[in-house]
């Protein structure tokens, strides 16, 4: 511990004149009040400073700046008793100054040590080198929230203050909080105390007025400042290089990957206080069910031109450090030699994950050997969840753009809005004359209202797997049979052997599910080794003919018993799907006479549609909001009638199958530009991208907390955000309960989180 005099004020261009001494008397009342109330050892630590006070008879003095050295036995307890038990002095800054003045007479080594580098240039403070304003208001809001605490009993409601910035000599920005403890520090009044309305000063303070405004009532010069300041400075760098990674997500929209980039990396270099550490941002996505790196979404990344050479470790991405790369090391890891050949020393990889998917690399380097340790990894480690949010980021963008450009490449032209292509059309052949390079005009619909709806054949997936493997199960029984009928002697242990393989592949189909490599090893061992045998078996024995040809029969005849159950589940979902078909077509030619719009529809194992309505779709009529209204009531009204109408189809199906309903509210309109080279509409713009990013991911999302499908037969979900979104269904709702075409009762459901996508909710009615 240091009492050298350190006045920090002479750095300040402003100086307030206050009336400021050191005095004991609050810390010794503190004392006291804590000695009666404290029962543990620290009572007896309390009595020994209070008697240590009570010797010095300091208690009614006044004590100049100048004499403070004297007592530092006192300064001692003093700090004994207000800073935590194990915790060393060497690593605290922690100091005693002149009450509401930066100046110190009593500290920490550490405390002292600062003032040193500050006040040799080491560090250029913004705590000491604020322009005059900024350190005017801070300190009269210090000296004014004190009168009001002490003397109004009033504490207002204030943000805190800001942050201390620095620099050290690696031209690295840190972070400092000093925090100043008040408590032993007394305010006397010289004259009589003006009176304040509080709740006018609340107010004053909330609209932003400064605590200037108290210098017109209570100016300070009227006050006596005794006791003493206690000062303890935090350094808090490494919280704000992480809070400033986590600020990024709200700043991280396409095509400002760089900005994004230029703060990750300034904060990491922050958090390891080291400038010469640089740092590579890849996401790695699942493409054809292997991880590859999106090296176009990369930044300052060392592999992602060497991508071809990490399939190895991104199919087993764990941690890596080399702190000086090696021959061993390239040997090992190949991907390792160009970037040795690069004159890079040190390198760390670090799998970024988003809900336990891997979702890029991390890569830290220099070009200078043994510049980092595994120690790193601690550091680093709580910025990753971050990291991870970030990389999800960058994913979705990335597979929109594979979407988009499959869509671009491959995909052919659907119906369109005519009118506008009309136009569009005959402008490009008028400018086209004379002029080869004529393009045809950009076909958009800006503000447009979308509709999403799906409905969906419950369980396809599972339903037509079951009708295989019943069929194969047929048929490999007959198989079996026709196999044990057959006698010929020569041939004997060939059809044990074909035998055996027949039994041991009805075993596969006697399980819950057949697997594709099942069904693939099934298909290819009837086709590939049966038929030959069994053609083989007719030529050398004819008595064999019949049976042999009645069952090849049986195998050729996709009508026959052998495959019943796999026609009976496609020609139930041709049944469902043309009906339901039928119907959207149907309903969509009477809803296009009320006011026009874009639909598009798509086949699945069900249907699913987009619609489009707005003013620039049919700008020959005045759009307004009951337009829109009117589709949705009719949104909600068809899925009613779907529901009915499978519900009566049910007798007709060979095959028992249900439908599923879901419909998508996204409120606000979006734009919609047609692809020339796609030939299709699509969105434009990153917001209008994540909706169609919700659309792909929400089929089969479950309900939080109970893992149940939302989606289920018999009722109708609705997905949306903000539950304003779904103020139009709700009184549909309500309407259609009134008819007894939906039951009474809502659901009111929280949806899980989807990849990328958080925040979902739904309400669920069940169709009467």
């Amino acid at each position: 511990m240091q009492t050298g005099i350190v006045d920090m004020s002479e750095r300040m261009q402003f100086q307030f004149d206050l009336d400021t001494m050191i005095s004991f008397k609050p810390f010794i009342d503190y004392l006291g009040q804590c000695e009666m109330q404290e029962g543990s050892i620290k009572r007896e630590l309390y009595q020994r400073a209070l008697r240590a006070f009570s010797a010095c008879k300091v208690y009614d003095q006044d004590i100049p700046l100048e004499a403070a050295a004297q007592y530092q036995e006192l300064f001692e307890f003093v700090y004994a008793c207000v800073t935590p038990t194990l915790e060393s002095e060497k690593k605290l800054s922690w100091g005693l100054c002149l009450p509401l003045n930066p100046t110190f007479f009593y500290g920490t080594d550490k405390l002292y040590q600062f003032f040193s580098d500050a006040l040799s240039n080491r560090y250029f403070s913004d705590m000491f080198d604020k322009k005059d304003e900024a350190l005017r208001e801070e300190r009269m809001r210090t000296i004014y929230l004190l009168i009001l605490e002490k003397l109004y009993h009033f504490k207002p409601f204030t943000k805190e203050q800001a942050l201390n910035n620095t620099r050290d000599a690696q031209q690295l920005p840190s972070h400092f909080m000093a925090r100043i403890d008040t408590r032993f520090i007394s305010v006397r009044p010289k004259q009589q105390l003006p009176s304040l309305d509080l709740r006018r000063v609340q107010a004053l303070l909330n609209e932003g007025g400064g605590y200037e405004i108290f210098e017109r009532f209570v100016p300070m010069h009227q006050f006596a400042f005794r006791g003493i300041g206690i000062i303890s400075i935090e350094d808090i760098t490494s919280n704000q290089a992480i809070n400033n990674i986590r600020n990024t997500i709200t700043i991280c929209v396409p095509g400002n990957e760089d900005e994004v980039y230029r703060i990750v990396s300034q904060s990491l270099k922050m958090l390891l206080q080291d400038k010469e550490i640089d740092f590579g941002m890849v996401p790695v996505m699942q493409l054809n069910g292997k991880p590859v790196l999106g090296s176009g979404q990369a930044r300052m990344s060392l592999l992602a031109t060497h991508w071809h050479r990490m399939q190895d470790y991104l199919n087993n991405p764990i941690p890596l450090i080399f702190t000086d790369i090696r021959e061993e090391d390239v040997s090992k890891y190949r991907f390792l030699e160009p970037l040795k050949d690069d004159g890079i020393c040190s390198l760390a990889l670090i799998p970024i994950t988003h809900n336990n998917i891997l979702v890029g690399i991390t890569e830290v380097f220099t070009h200078h050997p043994v510049k980092f340790t595994p120690s790193i990894l601690p550091l680093i480690e709580p910025v990753l969840p971050i990291l991870g949010q970030l990389y999800r980021f960058y994913l979705d963008q990335l597979e929109w753009e594979v979407v988009a450009t499959i869509r671009n490449k491959f995909t052919s032209l659907l119906p369109a809005v005519q009118w506008k292509f009309n136009e569009a059309a005959w402008k490009y052949l008028l400018h086209k004359q004379g002029n080869d390079d004529a393009d045809i005009e950009p076909i958009a619909f800006r503000n447009v209202y979308p509709l999403y709806g799906a409905i969906d054949v419950r369980n396809s997936t599972m339903e037509r797997n079951m009708a295989i493997k019943a069929d194969f199960h047929s048929q490999l029984s007959a198989l079996d049979a026709l196999l044990e009928s057959l006698n010929t002697g020569h041939d004997t242990a060939l059809l044990d052997e074909i035998l055996f393989k027949c039994r041991h592949m009805l075993d596969a189909t006697s399980g819950e599910m057949l697997t594709i490599n099942d069904e693939s090893r099934i298909s290819n061992f009837l086709s590939t080794e049966v038929r030959p045998l069994l053609q083989h078996l007719k030529n050398e024995d004819e008595t064999h003919v019949p049976a042999i040809d009645e069952f090849m029969a049986l195998s050729d005849d996709m009508h026959d018993s052998t495959f019943a159950n796999k026609y009976n589940f496609e020609q139930s979902m041709k049944l469902l799907n043309d009906a339901i078909n039928k119907y959207i077509e149907s309903e969509n030619e009477k809803m296009q006479k009320a006011y026009p719009f874009y639909f598009e529809k798509f086949r699945t194992d069900g249907i699913e549609y987009n619609i489009y309505i707005g003013q620039e779709i049919t700008p020959s009529k005045a759009f307004n909001r009951f337009h829109l209204k009117n589709l949705r009531i009719w949104q909600l009204n068809s899925m009613v009638s779907i529901v009915k109408m499978t519900r009566d189809l049910k007798a007709q199906l060979p095959h028992p199958l249900a439908t599923t309903q879901l419909i998508f509210v996204h409120n606000h309109p979006i734009d919609i530009s047609f692809r020339t080279d796609e030939r299709k509409f699509d969105v434009e713009g990153a917001y209008n991208i994540r909706y169609e990013m919700v659309k792909k991911r929400i089929d089969k999302v479950h309900v939080l907390g109970n893992g149940e499908r939302l989606t289920q037969p018999e009722k109708i979900a609705i997905i949306y955000f903000n539950r304003r979104d779904i103020d139009d269904y709700i009184g549909f709702i309500q309407y259609l309960q009134e008819k007894k075409l939906l039951c009474h009762e809502v659901e009111q459901l929280d949806l899980e989180e989807l990849q990328g996508i958080s925040g979902l909710k739904a309400i669920r009615v069940t169709v009467a």
